[in-house]
């Protein structure tokens, strides 16, 4: 017979270590090796559970562990169901290279439900609904079964209380961005295998921040009218943009069931710059960009975006409404919209789905096609068979640079993909010039085609080429109301 003893199977620089249960006994076989009574007491069960080895340990970054606000409902076993309370709140927020412990704590309120009733919770002095407690972070690691454990403490005297272990999973993906822990309701994490076995269960999920972020969400300008609705951002795979008269929500995709949810806030605005406040739900971050707008064409807005600048809370506190005013200078400055570019294009959306315009060349044509063979077109048979599809255009967009090089002469480029790239030109054909594709167009039309040659240079769609100056010549005592009278029916018989 042999039996375990309280052994550290993980040894980390701090005073939390896992360890093995005492008193377990196993029969040894006969003419069983040292390797074999190892191999027993390795597949043996593991439970977790706290020694003060050290005193002088050092810190670890919450940010392996939490990362980001969030808000949370809370189960507790043996308690009436689930509370769910805006007020309870976690926030682990990290300042990079900062020397204080800001980047080894996080905070955690519990909100308060009324009909929520559990003596246990409240036996324990850390846990007070509607105050933020303040955890350290000890350490994290990862069992054989993907489980993801840590270790965090609270400043108290209470050893009982003192520590607590956290435990999740790596493959939580869920439509809704909802996020499993459990937790401990005190130092001994035996009864913990998962988060579904847990006392204290939490369900998190991205949230703002009501002391700091709701207010920068609040607009102090508007759009302008013509960019509402729903847009699509080349620049971005899979990016959706839903504009209104001050916000502009991007929703990207990060990975599966991941995504960012991210709120541009018109701020201030001076002509075609506009300031906005930059919050991404979930995220500690508060930033602001100014936009620079070209008006729209058709369904294209074209911008340019500056660099960001973070938000400095105590020098806002300080400066009042100066602050804001400084940070427009800055951050609509024309530096900030170079970042030492030398080349550069103009970023754009494009409306989803979009409204279909006349084709700016119309016509017909000869061509002459330059470039890879595979991008090449071929001839096919409506309703033939494609011989290989998989080479076709599988996406929505794709961009084409065109421009007129005679009377009769037109160069067109296809791009590669839905955004234009800044070395493509009219001229471009390889794909290091970001093109897949060069057209050489010379007009084909007989002098009986009832297709008429059309060329559009992409001047303002919203300009009237049509305009009609009126000049009355008369005497000084003609009456303004016969001269308004006159011009109004000039034009209405130049437009009929």
């Amino acid at each position: 017979m042999f039996c375990s003893i309280d052994e550290v199977s993980l040894s980390t620089p701090v005073r939390l270590h896992p360890v093995r249960s005492a008193g377990q006994c196993y029969s040894a076989r006969t003419g069983g090796n040292a390797s074999a009574i190892c191999d027993t007491v390795a597949n043996g069960e593991l439970e977790t559970g706290f020694v003060q080895a050290r005193e002088d340990y050092s810190d670890f970054n919450c940010k392996s562990i939490l990362e980001g606000i969030y808000a949370f409902d809370y189960r507790i076993v043996g308690s009436t169901g689930l509370c769910s309370s805006p007020f309870s709140t976690i926030k682990a927020c990290q300042r990079q290279g900062s020397p204080l412990r800001d980047n080894s704590v996080f905070e955690q309120t519990f909100g308060y439900c009324p009909n929520f009733q559990d003596v246990s919770i409240l036996e324990d002095p850390n846990i007070v609904f509607g105050k933020a407690n303040i955890w350290r972070c000890y350490g994290r690691w990862t069992d054989r079964e993907n489980n993801i454990w840590a270790a965090i403490a609270y400043d108290t005297n209470q050893l009982k209380f003192r520590y607590r272990c956290l435990t999740t999973r790596i493959d939580q993906q869920n439509p809704y961005d909802l996020y499993y822990w459990g937790m401990s309701i005190d130092s001994d994490c035996k009864v913990m295998h998962n988060y579904q076995t847990a006392p204290i269960r939490l369900e998190l999920h991205p949230a703002f921040d009501t002391s700091t972020q709701l207010v920068e969400l609040q607009p102090g300008c508007k759009l302008p009218t013509n960019f509402s609705g729903t847009w699509f951002y080349p620049s971005e795979y899979q990016t959706s943009v839903v504009i209104n008269s001050t916000h502009i929500y991007m929703k990207r995709k990060r990975a599966e069931y991941v995504y960012d949810h991210i709120y541009y806030v018109c701020r201030q605005q001076q002509e075609s710059r506009y300031l906005m406040a930059v919050v991404t739900l979930g995220k500690c971050e508060t930033d602001f960009m100014c936009f620079d707008f070209m008006p729209r064409h058709h369904n294209i807005i074209r911008f340019r975006m500056g660099r960001p600048f973070p938000l400095l809370q105590r020098e806002r506190e300080s400066m009042g409404d100066s602050y804001m005013q400084r940070l427009y200078r800055e951050a609509c400055h024309w530096s900030s919209f170079t970042l030492n570019y030398i080349e550069w294009t103009y970023e754009y959306f494009i409306q989803d789905p979009p409204v279909p315009i006349n084709c700016p060349i119309q016509g017909k044509y000869k061509f002459i096609q330059r470039g890879q063979e595979q991008e090449k077109y071929r001839t096919l048979i409506p309703g033939g068979v494609t011989p290989r599809p998989w080479l076709q255009v599988t996406n929505n967009f794709r961009c084409w640079v065109y421009k007129r090089i005679g009377f009769r002469n037109y160069l067109m480029s296809r791009g590669r993909g839905n955004q234009c790239s800044k070395m493509q030109t009219a001229e471009s054909s390889l794909p290091e010039e970001g093109a897949s594709l060069l057209l050489e167009l010379i007009e084909d039309e007989l002098q009986f085609d009832v297709c008429p040659m059309s060329w559009d240079d992409g001047r303002n769609p919203y300009a009237n080429p049509a305009v009609l100056d009126v000049y009355a010549r008369g005497a000084p005592f003609a009456s303004v109301g016969l001269r308004i009278l006159w011009t109004s029916a000039l034009i209405t018989l130049f437009h009929q």
